[in-house]
């Protein structure tokens, strides 16, 4: 996405984005859950000591309520708008379980 005035495609992005939820929707924690445990906690969950975080995960979900991308959003900027804010994020794609 560019720099300057969001077209509607990005401003409906933008406008849907709820930074204070932080649900995990899917029953039992859907596969992206689990991966992300497995890249934080490579070993076991410390449950009785300190344990030194290596990395941090952002979660970014585009997809709308029928788990679908919707039609006015290019997924190429969508994922370079993701990738940009903040700086330096690397996108892993996740598949589906």
């Amino acid at each position: 996405m560019q720099h300057g005035q969001p077209n509607n495609s990005e401003t409906d992005l933008l406008a849907k984005v709820d930074g204070t939820d932080v649900a995990d929707y899917v029953h039992q924690g859907g596969h992206g859950t689990r991966v992300a445990g497995a890249v934080l906690y490579p070993g076991d969950i410390p449950y009785s000591s300190t344990y030194k975080q290596t990395c941090w995960l952002q979660n970014a979900r585009v997809l709308n309520e029928d788990n679908k991308m919707p039609l006015n959003l290019f997924p190429p900027k969508v994922l370079k708008e993701i990738a940009g804010h903040p700086p330096n994020i690397k996108i892993l794609p996740e598949t589906a379980p």
